[in-house]
Formats: structure tokens, sequence, C-alpha cells
């Protein structure tokens, strides 16, 4: 049942006018609301009422039709009327004690109105209370609108809103983007011992578990029951939204205080007034990022060579270039191929999605930008690796968590002149490629930690083909035309550090078969695995013959 705008059958009881109406049944239903006020005159009355209506009736259209009574009291509690008034006395004696039982069964409030009185005599009276109440409502939610519609244009914004928002429903509120990374929380005071920032992002986190999408007081709403500490409670969430655009979500949970019709009309205009926020700061940023995207690619692909000129532009914009960077690039092809093969989204709103998403949650100080598939981070100087490691990962968790895995992350040396940093940025791809390669589990790579790779990516083209002509072309040719596992078994015999008896169970073949493969190899390479030079050649081969189709992949 809805809540609706009005005064309580209680509320009624206690006007001045009716002090000698007579509830008979249904005490149990006091509280419902009433909205209106209507007069039985027809015998299907029912047809024309609805929810909220308090009916008042002497049952002369329905006196003489037993079926008709028997009826009445269900059908009108199965629309969810407020109750039923009846004047007995002149069409009917007594009440029908069948109806009394009815009213009783469904917790329907069952009044008898004296006999004496005339309907109008209660009805104005009743109505002009309901009058009163649903203005004052009207007074409130007005008042609630231009306070929350104020705190976004003046007083900071979303950082502010969930703050005012807890002010006002006395339970906690989280503002999340479309991933559910975090863009404002606030608690009450009186739960903060109770609860934390980290309870409420992982019952977010669960989202979609049991999740039911209802009307909740006439809005549609996502809730559903969770746990926190141990305390069941009624999540609500609501989409922030505009006609073409989906921002992120607006939570609220239901704690000691209940999240009534005022308060979830305040929660519906707060996401409304959220998306305008975040629409009107998303013009301003994309025509800011526009700018910064255009000098950042102009830096990484080399096109600048004055120092002075890249500083100028970049203090423009709030950039200070002045220092040296790292590059890192976030690659998110596979993740814009899945996200449009599932939600249809479009490459631009993916990457502007996730950016949005990692500013505010790193150092305001990193510089990051996009270009084609790939997040950039512009990284100061740093001490230890695990420092540029843990900004990655802040980068990687504003990911769904189901999609992390799709991303891989290069980092290119780091370049102590702006004008160098074209250097960094091919690093850090060349990186992606080769990671990519080698299959590893990682996600985070550092382009000095890929040791002989580096310089194979130096070899020439036509040098390159004529090495793997001379050392492990033969190999691929013979197990080609003899159906053979040679080059499995030599790639196996470095894996194994020339351990005969670990190879052998690493193919699942006899240890004779190993020694007689190795001979085999041997004889067509016309190298020797006893030669450390012949050795080092194979090794080598092997390493060039796992990327060979990314050489040159820098030029992308």
């Amino acid at each position: 049942m809805k809540e609706l705008i009005g005064i309580t059958i209680k509320d009624a009881l206690n006007l001045e006018k009716m002090e000698e109406v007579e509830i008979l049944a249904g005490k149990k239903g006091i509280d419902r609301h009433i909205t209106k006020v209507n007069i039985m005159e027809v015998p299907d009355i029912v047809d024309w009422v609805n929810e909220g209506e308090l009916l008042f009736t002497t049952l002369y259209s329905i006196k003489d039709d037993q079926k008709a009574l028997k009826k009445l009291v269900p059908e009108l509690a199965n629309k969810e009327l407020a109750g039923l008034g009846i004047k007995p006395g002149r069409y009917i004696n007594e009440i029908p004690d069948f109806m009394i039982e009815q009213a009783e069964k469904y917790n329907f409030p069952l009044l008898k109105v004296p006999y004496n009185f005339s309907f109008s005599e209660f009805i104005n009276p009743i109505l002009s209370e309901i009058l009163n109440v649903q203005t004052k409502f009207l007074e409130k939610t007005l008042n609630i609108h231009e306070v929350l519609t104020n705190t976004v244009l003046y007083e900071n914004g979303l950082e502010r809103l969930s703050t005012v928002l807890v002010d006002m429903i006395k339970n906690p509120v989280l503002i999340t983007d479309s991933n559910f990374a975090l863009m404002s929380f606030s608690i009450p005071d009186q739960f903060k011992q109770e609860i934390s920032k980290k309870d409420l992002l992982d019952s977010v986190a669960l989202n979609g578990e049991k999740e039911t999408e209802e009307e909740i007081y006439g809005y549609r709403c996502k809730k559903k029951r969770i746990f926190i500490n141990n305390k069941e409670v009624n999540l609500i969430k609501i989409p922030i939204i505009t006609p073409n655009s989906h921002f992120g979500f607006l939570f609220a949970w239901e704690f000691d205080n209940k999240i009534n019709k005022l308060d979830l009309s305040t929660l519906k205009w707060a996401s409304t007034i959220a998306a305008l926020d975040i629409l009107n700061k998303r013009s301003v940023s994309n025509v800011e990022l526009k700018y910064k995207n255009e000098l950042i690619y102009d830096i990484l692909k080399g096109k600048l060579n004055n120092k002075q000129t890249i500083i100028n532009r970049s203090k423009n914009m709030g950039m200070d270039l002045n220092n040296g960077f790292s590059v890192l690039v976030f690659e998110l092809k596979e993740l814009i191929s899945k996200q449009f093969k599932d939600k249809g989204l479009l490459n631009e709103n993916i990457q502007k999605t996730y950016l949005e998403s990692a500013q505010r949650v790193i150092n305001q100080e990193i510089i990051m930008g996009d270009l084609g598939t790939y997040l950039i981070a512009l990284y100061p100087e740093y001490e230890d690796k695990n420092e540029i490691i843990d900004f990655s990962k802040k980068i990687l968790n504003v990911i769904d968590q189901n999609d992390r895995d799709l991303v891989t992350v290069g980092i290119g040396n780091y370049q102590e002149d702006i004008i160098n940093l074209h250097e960094s940025y091919s690093q850090a791809k060349r990186t992606i490629n080769v990671a990519k390669k080698l299959n590893k589990s990682e996600q985070i790579f550092f382009f000095e930690n890929l040791g002989v790779y580096k310089l194979l990516y130096k070899i020439d083209s036509d040098e390159k083909n004529n090495f793997l002509e001379n050392t492990i072309i033969p190999l691929l040719k013979y197990d080609k035309a003899h159906n053979t596992e040679l080059l499995k078994t030599l790639k196996a015999f470095f894996e194994e550090n020339g351990n005969l008896t670990n190879v052998a169970k690493k193919i699942y073949i006899h240890y004779n078969t190993v020694h007689y493969r190795l001979t085999r190899i041997e004889k067509i390479t016309g190298l020797s695995l006893d030669n450390p030079d012949d050795k080092l050649n194979l090794e080598i081969a092997l390493k060039m013959l796992n990327f060979t189709d990314v050489i040159g992949a820098e030029n992308d």
C-alpha cells in the first residue's frame, strides 16, 4: 500500500464532529490514510472508488441484495480504501454481523455513524483537515527542493548533498557513479559507532542480489533487504539519470528511522538535481578534457619540441608539466568490446565514465587523459615501485570486478624532460603488447622489467627473420611436415632448466623419448644444447617467436 498524503482514521475520529462515530471493527487498520471522502449512491460503487478513500453509506442501493452486502467489505478492503462508514436506522436496522466479522478479518476500519447525523456534518471537517495536511506537505516539499537545489548550486555540489540529505531523512546516504565508485556519502551521528563507510560500500557491492524493483509510495525504486553488522535493514537504490544518460546511483539505508513518503520524495528530487549537476559539470569538463587531451597527445606523439611552449599551454589548463613523469597506459580495448557487446555502450562514453571515476580516487596532482582505447596517467617521480602499483590498482578498482581482468597496465620509464615523454609512452605500449603475448597472470607491467624483450624490440625485421631462419624455423617446418612436437619439447627443456626428468613429467612422455627428441633438435638445427652460445641462440629465438607478430607495434 502506498503512503498517502492525508489524515489517518485515528486522526479523523479525533475531530470534534466525529466524537459520536463508533469504530465497530478493523481497529488494527486505524492508521490507514484518508485522502478523500466519497458517498455510496450506486450498487456498483466498487468500480468508482480508489485507494485512500473513506466511503460513507446508508446501504440503500444494496439493502435487499444479500450477495452484494457480503461482497462489499472484502472488495473495498482489496481496493485499499481507508475505511467504510455505515449509518443504520433508516434502510437497515443494524450493521450485519458478517460485515463486522469481515472488517475485523481484513483489518478494515468499519465505522458506525449515528442516525441523527448528516454525512455533510463530518465530511467537510475531514476534507478540510486533509487539505491542511496536504498543503503543509507541499510546503515542506517545496522548501526541501529549494534547499537541495541551493546545496548543489552554491555549496560544493554532490559532496555537500549527501550531508544535507542525511539531516533530512535521518538515515545513511551514499552517492556513486554508474560503476559504483564513491562520489559522496554521509552517516548520521547516532550511527557512526555502528557502521562505517566501508560497511556501506560493501553492501552496495552486493548490488543485484535479491534486489527487486517495486513501487514505494508511488515511486519506482530498487529495494532489497541486507545485513550490515548483523543488522537487517532495507537498502533503497535510486538511479541518477537524465533521458539520455545514466550517471550513477543514490543509496539510502533504512535503519531505526523509517523512510516515509516525504523522505523518498526528497531522495528522488536529490537524484534529479544530482543528474543535472553532473551533466553541467561534465559539459564543462568535456571542453577542458578536449584541450587537455590534445596537449597530452601532442606531447606523447613527440610533436612538440619546445619545452616552454608545453609549460605555457599546460598552465592555462591547470597542469604543471615542469617536472618529469612516467607514462602509465591502461589498455581498455577488450573492456570496451565487452561493454559494447553487453550494453551497447559507445567507446567514448565508457572511457569518459572510467576517467571521471579514476580522477575521484586519485591525487589531483596526477594528470590523466584518454587517447584512443587507452586511459593515460602521467605519474611524477617515485621512490618505490609499490607506490605506482598501488596507484594503478586504485584505477583498476573503479572498474567492475567482473571486468577488471580485461585491462592491462603498461608503465614506461621515468623521463626527466617533458620533451622526451613520448619515449615513456612508447615503452608503456610496448610493455602491454609483450605482456599480452606472454600470457602472464599479472595486470601491471614495467618496461624496465621486460629484460631481454627490450633488446628484441630493437632488432631490424630482416635481421630478425634471418636469425629465426638459422635457429628455430627448421624445427617449425619439421614439426609441421612430420606431425611431431620438437618445438614443444625444446620449450619445456628451457622452462625446466635442462632437467630431462622434469621435462618428461611436464609434457607426459618417457625420459628416453625426451633424450631422442633433443638429439633430433640438435641435428635439424645444427646447434648443440651443450654449447652455451648455441643454447642461448635457441632460447632467444623461442622468446622472439613468442611475440613475433607484435614487433613494431610501438608505431601504432
